[in-house]
C-alpha cells in the first residue's frame, strides 16, 4: 500500500497542474490595442487567460500574470519601433544560438530554442531562452517564451514568462509552452 501512495499522490499533483492548464486553454479573453499613438497606431488582438490579472507597466505595454503557487507566469505585450528593421537575413539570425549568444552573452541568458512560424499571415520569430538572476536568498529563474512580429515599421512582441525557482519555473514552461504557443498564434492583426 505505502508503494502506490507516492504515485499516487504525484497523479494528483500533475492533474491539477494539467487541469489548470486546460482551463486557460478554454478560458480564453482578447486584449486589443487600440491604433492609438500609444500602441504604434496598430490595433492588434492578442489572447491571453481569462484568470490573469493585469499587472502595472509602463505606458505602452500590458502585462498579465498568474501565481501558479511554485512559479508565476506572465504575458507582458509590447509595440516598439526598431532601430533596424527585422529583415528576412536578420529573422534567420536571430532564430540561431550563435546569434543570441552574441547578442545576449553578457546577460546571463541561455537559448533554448528559436524557430519561424506565420502567424494570421505575418512573419514571426520564437525565441525561448533562460535567465537565472540572485534575489535575496535564492536564485530565480525565468524561462521566456517570446513571438516577434516585424509588422508594417513596427515590432511587436508578445512575451511569456515562467519564473520561480529553476525546477519550478522549468516545470511550468513545459507546461505550458503548448498554452504559450496557442495564445500567440491567436493573434489577429487588423489594420
Amino acid at each position: 500500500m505505502k508503494n502506490l501512495l507516492l504515485p499516487f499522490i504525484l497523479l494528483i499533483g500533475f492533474t491539477s497542474h494539467a487541469q489548470n492548464a486546460a482551463s486557460f486553454a478554454q478560458k480564453r479573453c482578447d486584449f486589443t490595442t487600440d491604433g492609438s499613438a500609444t500602441w504604434g497606431g496598430l490595433k492588434i488582438k492578442i489572447a491571453l487567460p481569462c484568470e490573469w490579472k493585469e499587472e502595472k507597466v509602463e505606458e505602452g505595454t500590458k502585462s498579465f500574470g498568474y501565481d501558479e503557487g511554485d512559479a508565476a507566469l506572465m504575458e507582458h505585450i509590447s509595440i516598439s519601433t526598431p532601430k533596424e528593421p527585422l529583415t528576412e537575413e536578420k529573422m534567420n539570425s536571430i532564430i540561431t544560438a550563435e546569434d543570441f549568444k552574441k547578442a545576449h552573452g553578457k546577460d546571463n541568458m541561455t537559448f533554448l530554442w528559436g524557430r519561424r512560424l506565420k502567424v494570421d499571415g505575418v512573419d514571426c520569430i520564437e525565441l525561448a531562452s533562460k535567465t537565472k538572476k540572485k534575489a535575496l536568498i535564492m536564485t530565480v529563474s525565468a524561462y521566456t517564451v517570446q513571438y516577434l512580429f516585424p509588422y508594417k515599421d513596427k515590432q511587436v512582441a508578445v512575451s511569456f514568462a515562467c519564473m520561480g525557482e529553476d525546477k519550478a519555473a522549468l516545470k511550468a514552461l513545459n507546461e505550458y509552452k503548448a498554452l504559450f504557443l496557442n495564445l500567440a498564434m491567436a493573434t489577429k492583426f487588423l489594420n
